[in-house]
């Protein structure tokens, strides 16, 4: 299978787990509040997080002491050539990141004013889900941070809630307040300090050659210093955003936690269309649900979708959830032959089946496959 074809089959998938959430909607509108209100919070992560999902834009602020390469290198997990110096020079939204992963990034230079005002225009055009200030034990804290107060009044919506954070790069053996000068710098400008969600000290593992290549292509093994904090930014962005920059960055926490969101939707999804009143009727739905389910959690990998990896999946785990889900199928149709419970019951039976091949996919396609 190509990349085209894989791109078809997430394409596919969205089409299925949009006509799931349409119908389930529809469906929501007719019940009482007390149940319509848990359930409808329970499934809307999948319509924010897949369903509307767009490209996460991250606005980087540091002055000259900061190490951006590097630091960008390990966060989006590539070498940072010739893009990342154009993003360096423009102050201009770009595109940077692994092929088919890309994030769009706004690199600010704090010494610059000219590169601020031209920040400030491209912020104009687009409001930033984060804004990082980034730095060492050599950088200038309240210069950042007076620049990032100079940028905030031309977002596209100034009362917008961007989240605003410091990765400050540290050295083995530096002490562990090395962020303190950057948390007194964020506390004299108010528009910041109401944003900030904190500072985080990382340490930086890759090694980069000066055309901006990775020294060892195999050593891709990030701090765990560095992963804490990718998965705090993840879950402070919004929504429509969190999927490309799980995917764009390769955190194994965020990537994780959106695994979960959507299995649990999909299972929320699946425990409605297993209690429908008539036998074997919901199979179609049912295994459609599950198919976009597997090829959702593949795409929040950050993996393409081919033969050879489903070949894979099935051959691992595939098997045993089929006899498993065959199992499911033959107790829910009897279930559905009992009146009253029996279609409650075989709603959970299908939830469940939906359950344990979304935590199954999430074990194989995410986990297995992190170094």
């Amino acid at each position: 299978m190509s990349a085209s074809d894989g791109h078809w089959v997430h394409s596919f998938a969205r089409a299925l787990m949009l006509s799931g959430y349409e119908s389930f909607e529809r469906l929501l509108d007719k019940l009482p509040a007390a149940i319509e209100t848990p359930l409808r919070r329970e499934i809307r992560p999948l319509r924010d997080l897949f369903l509307r999902e767009r490209k996460a834009h991250i606005c980087f602020v540091g002055d000259e002491a900061a190490p951006l390469r590097p630091l960008l290198s390990e966060i989006l997990m590539a070498p940072m050539g010739e893009p990342f110096e154009r993003a360096f020079r423009t102050a201009a939204w770009t595109s940077l990141g692994g092929r088919g992963r890309e994030i769009s990034v706004l690199i600010v230079r704090a010494t610059d004013h000219k590169c601020i005002e031209r920040a400030s225009a491209s912020l104009s055009t687009h409001t930033p889900d984060a804004i990082l200030l980034t730095g060492s034990r050599h950088s200038n804290a309240q210069l950042i941070a007076s620049a990032v107060a100079a940028l905030l009044p031309h977002l596209i919506e100034p009362e917008a809630s961007v989240p605003v954070t410091a990765a400050w790069v540290t050295e083995e053996g530096e002490p562990g307040d090395a962020v303190a000068g950057v948390n007194a710098a964020i506390a004299e400008f108010g528009g910041i300090s109401r944003r900030f969600i904190g500072s985080f000290p990382v340490h930086l593992t890759f090694r980069l050659r000066q055309d901006g290549l990775l020294e060892n292509p195999a050593q891709r093994r990030r701090d765990p210093s560095l992963e804490t904090f990718l998965g705090v930014l993840a879950s402070e962005m919004h929504d429509n955003a969190k999927l490309s920059f799980a995917r764009g960055t390769m955190s194994l926490r965020a990537r994780l936690r959106l695994a979960e969101i959507l299995t649990r939707a999909a299972t929320t999804l699946s425990g409605i269309i297993g209690s429908q009143p008539v036998p074997l009727a919901d199979l179609p739905l049912l295994t459609s649900l599950q198919i976009a389910l597997v090829a959702a959690i593949v795409k929040v990998s950050g993996r393409n979708l081919d033969a050879r990896l489903m070949a894979e999946f099935t051959a691992a785990v595939g098997w045993s959830i089929a006899a498993s889900g065959a199992f499911r199928g033959l107790t829910r149709f009897g279930l559905k032959m009992l009146p009253g419970w029996g279609h409650v019951l075989s709603g959970g039976v299908a939830a469940a089946g939906t359950h344990v091949l979304g935590r199954s996919a999430a074990a194989f396609f995410i986990e297995e496959a992190s170094p």
